[in-house]
């Protein structure tokens, strides 16, 4: 008889570390030396990513105001690709975490644990501007306590101030515009240590000089995106009202405005890509069937941009009897076509949020938006007589405003009474066309990122002060929300509610609890 090979066996576990090609299931295997030889060189450990969404103080007041606390779906999207990859992921949504009074935050001592526990070879990071400051803090905490993680910046402020952001010595690379190509791409150059300038959309430092490769490609087709990596989310911190589980949905990229105040055709471009009604009920069925949520928001402001599509997305719901709610951003989706809207409701329509850039009928025609007052106002008037949660979105202070001009947007709110009208003030986002003219005219008096929100004044204008502009934001929630037609008008929206099955009488009580903490917020704003 001959000599038999002395048998060695090797444990392939699940998310331990290595990658298999090609795979071999979870389990023990037995085989003879020279086949275990084989098998050891394949073995190759993954790489470990940790993506952060840094908080903000914005958070804090859509939290309070209307319970909202979005899914960072822009992560979900990036998480899915570097998975798909092979490699390990894990999404710490700081602002999905608890709240203390001020602000939505994870200690130090947390965020030091929570990166030692997972030892990650890459650190990326989400930047928006007024996520900025705390998101820099994070950076600089991952470079002193992980073992020698490349950090990575990404989102809209990362790409409009690149060239800034790689001088900072807590970042390592920024990846510019659309992330699910270019940052499993740098993954690889990184762990394989490749030539970096051969990867499109990033920017490093070299010899102190920020260095940028060529522009990222474009996804041409957005229905070739992977689907969000939703699994790491808690759906149960992710609310609108604290108690209507949201699962989020982007159906668009780019867009054709080119609104001067706007960041997306930045990061986007200003062409429009649009998903198909197919992929977009694809999803929501998908993610009906694992997760349930209690809504589906659209959060893209081009929802309604191919009306076709949108009543083609109509036409699946009802086909395959999907029995949903849910919500989108619109611009003046009803205008020209009237059974549109009723056939949103039809299908699980629930909530709309508007996006009208003045309340004040001058104002609309300076800035000519494409939209009326009078055509706003009816359609607002029409998804309240439908029983839609009406989220109105108003940007109050734009130059050229006067007080009265303000006030007349106040007053169109009062009058068309929505369930959650919110104000905001311009803000000169860096890679903006707004930021451009405020900055050479001398308009901006805020250099603190993080102050960088929607309610905060960053500008005067030509008539107003900074704390003239302040005066008018408190006034605006204020005046619309403590006010007896408001209070009647959020006892309607439960009642329909209810009736829709969207809640359970056992959640009355605590949605009108926090009804009353929302106005008691705005009236100590």
């Amino acid at each position: 008889m001959g000599e038999v090979a002395p048998l060695l066996h090797l444990t392939i576990k699940k998310g331990k570390g290595v990658r298999v090609s090609p795979p071999l299931k979870e389990g023990v295997y037995a085989a003879p030396l020279q086949t275990y030889k084989e098998i050891k060189k394949l073995v190759k450990k993954h790489m470990k990513i940790l993506l952060i969404h840094p908080p903000a103080e914005e958070d804090l007041l859509f939290k309070k105001i209307i319970g909202l606390t979005p899914q960072p779906i822009g992560l979900g999207y990036v998480a899915a690709a570097v998975e798909n990859k092979g490699h390990s992921v894990e999404l710490l949504d700081i602002p999905a975490q608890n709240i203390s009074k001020k602000e939505l935050i994870i200690s130090k001592k947390e965020l030091i644990k929570k990166i030692r526990k997972f030892d990650p070879d890459v650190i990326g990071v989400y930047l928006a501007t007024y996520r900025c400051q705390k998101g820099l803090k994070i950076l600089e905490i991952a470079k002193k306590y992980s073992n020698n993680a490349k950090t990575v910046c990404g989102g809209p402020h990362s790409t409009v101030t690149a060239e800034d952001l790689v001088k900072n010595q807590s970042v390592d690379y920024v990846v510019s515009g659309e992330a699910e190509q270019t940052f499993p791409e740098l993954l690889e150059t990184i762990d394989k240590n490749k030539n970096k300038y051969d990867v499109n959309g990033i920017v490093f430092c070299e010899d102190n000089e920020a260095v940028s490769t060529d522009p990222p490609k474009k996804i041409e087709d957005l229905d070739d995106l992977p689907t969000p990596a939703r699994h790491h989310f808690d759906m149960e911190k992710y609310t609108l009202m604290n108690h209507l589980e949201i699962a989020s949905i982007v159906s668009s990229r780019g867009c054709p405005f080119d609104c001067n105040y706007c960041s997306v055709p930045a990061i986007f471009g200003t062409e429009c890509r649009l998903r198909s009604a197919e992929d977009i009920v694809n999803e929501i069925e998908e993610v009906n069937k694992k997760y349930g949520p209690d809504l589906f928001m659209f959060m893209d402001d081009n929802f309604d941009y191919s009306i076709d599509r949108l009543w083609k997305i109509c036409d699946l719901l009802e086909e395959r009897d999907l029995d949903i709610l849910w919500g989108c951003c619109s611009s003046g989706i009803n205008s020209n076509n009237p059974g549109l809207l009723k056939r949103m409701d039809e299908t699980g329509c629930k909530v709309l949020s508007y996006n009208l850039e003045s309340g004040s009928k001058k104002s609309l025609e300076v800035m000519d938006p494409g939209i009326s007052y009078e055509s706003t106002k009816k359609d607002l008037e029409l998804a309240g007589d439908l029983g839609l949660i009406r989220i109105l979105n108003i940007i109050i202070g734009m130059p050229g405003e006067t007080r009265d001009d303000i006030i007349e947007s106040i007053q169109f709110a009062k009058e068309v009474n929505p369930e959650f009208p919110l104000f905001f003030l311009p803000t000169p986002y860096p890679g903006t066309k707004f930021y451009k003219t405020a900055k050479r005219q001398g308009m901006i008096k805020e250099g603190d990122w993080k102050k960088y929100t929607s309610y905060n004044p960053i500008i005067e204008n030509e008539s107003l002060s900074q704390e003239e502009l302040r005066e008018l934001l408190e006034r605006g929630y204020k005046e619309c929300y403590l006010n007896p037609a408001s209070v009647k008008n959020k006892f309607k929206m439960m009642i329909n509610r209810l009736t829709d099955g969207s809640i359970g009488l056992r959640d009355t009580p605590p949605i009108t609890f926090d009804s009353l903490n929302s106005m008691n917020y705005i009236r100590k704003l």
